[in-house]
């Protein structure tokens, strides 16, 4: 952990710092990490906020900025597809638009696979393969 921490650990929040900050449009400017090992966010004035004190959509970009800097971090060595299952459900518009844009920039160099149940996010991408699911519900009968 500690090699881990040490080595990998700045270059992950780097980039999750820059992603958040794409993110959130510049108002968020910092994603560090404070000795305890909880994650605080620093806003454009200089203020500090823990992540549990932010909005539920801001929070989920913070996820969003550190999960997807991981997986472009451990691209050489293990070089998988990032998994998404309606990952900006509670996103408004210009929210939406900012995460799009951030995945039409990382897809240059990774796979993504989204799973969604919203027909409107095919607009961001109207050259992607679109697999249609078929519809699982079951009943169970005594």
């Amino acid at each position: 952990m500690n090699e881990l921490k040490e080595k990998k650990l700045p270059t992950v929040l780097a980039n999750a710092q820059f992603y958040f900050g794409k993110l959130t449009n510049g108002a968020y400017q910092e994603l560090a990490m404070n000795d305890e090992g909880y994650f605080k966010a620093k806003r454009h004035g200089g203020s500090y906020f823990p992540i549990a004190e932010l909005s539920q959509a801001t929070k989920e970009q913070a996820y969003l900025a550190l999960r997807l800097s991981l997986a472009v971090s451990m691209k050489k060595s293990h070089p998988f597809p990032i998994i998404m299952d309606d990952a900006f459900v509670h996103f408004d518009r210009s929210r939406l638009q900012q995460m799009i844009n951030l995945v039409k920039e990382l897809q240059k160099e990774h796979q993504f696979i989204y799973f969604t149940c919203h027909e409107d996010m095919q607009q961001a991408w109207p050259t992607a393969q679109i697999i249609h699911l078929a519809n699982t519900e079951r009943s169970v009968h005594s």
